[in-house]
Parts: C-alpha cells; sequence; structure tokens
C-alpha cells in the first residue's frame, strides 16, 4: 500500500484495485476518526491560530 500510495495512487483505488481481501492497518481507524479529527481542526484553526470563523456546519450534523 506504501508504495503504491507513494507513486500517487489515491488509497480507495489502491484498495479496490490491488489489496481488496487484504487489512490495512490503521485504514479502518483512519476512516472512523477522520470526521471527527477534521472537525477539530477546524475549532484548532479558529481559537488558535485565528482563523475566521467558517464552520462547516454539514460535517457537524452529517448522516
Amino acid at each position: 500500500m506504501g508504495r503504491l500510495l507513494g507513486l500517487g495512487m489515491p488509497y480507495t483505488q489502491a484498495k479496490a484495485q490491488y489489496m481488496p481481501n487484504d487489512t490495512i492497518e490503521g485504514a479502518s481507524l483512519t476512516l472512523a476518526i477522520a470526521p471527527t479529527v477534521e472537525i477539530l481542526l477546524t475549532m484548532i484553526d479558529i481559537v488558535y491560530h485565528g482563523a475566521p470563523v467558517d464552520i462547516p456546519w454539514d460535517k457537524f450534523f452529517a448522516d
């Protein structure tokens, strides 16, 4: 997987095309926590970096 990503292939394409039945360590965790981390990064930018308040509300209330 690392080689494929290093060649510029998107994760989803590499997984589907070359490793559909393999477990990619850390990938499930990354997919599970990514939405929460993105929200936290937005809040860090606003509070810590003084970024303008542009909260992506659709990400907070995703289905």
